[in-house]
């Protein structure tokens, strides 16, 4: 018979090492925004750009970004990351 041998079996199912975009954030392009929304970065000044309403305060901003930080590896997945 043809059956496939374990170990080959085994190759086929081998985990592979895939980073999450938060390790290694993806060059994005930033396109122009309605004026009531800007772009927030939760990694520097352009790593992980997220959406925010232009008309928050700074406080409100700052805890914004701050709970959206704490969170991040779970908000930057892609549909790669979720196999």
């Amino acid at each position: 018979q043809n059956l496939p041998s374990f170990k080959e079996e085994l190759k086929a199912y081998e985990a592979q090492t895939v980073k999450l975009s938060v390790d290694e954030p993806p060059e994005v392009e930033l396109k122009d925004l309605p004026h009531h929304l800007e772009y927030a970065f939760l990694e520097g000044d352009d790593k992980l750009p997220v959406i925010i309403a232009k008309e928050l305060g700074s406080d409100e901003k700052a805890a914004l970004i701050k709970v959206l930080k704490s969170h991040k590896r779970a908000i930057a997945w892609k549909l790669s990351d979720i196999q």
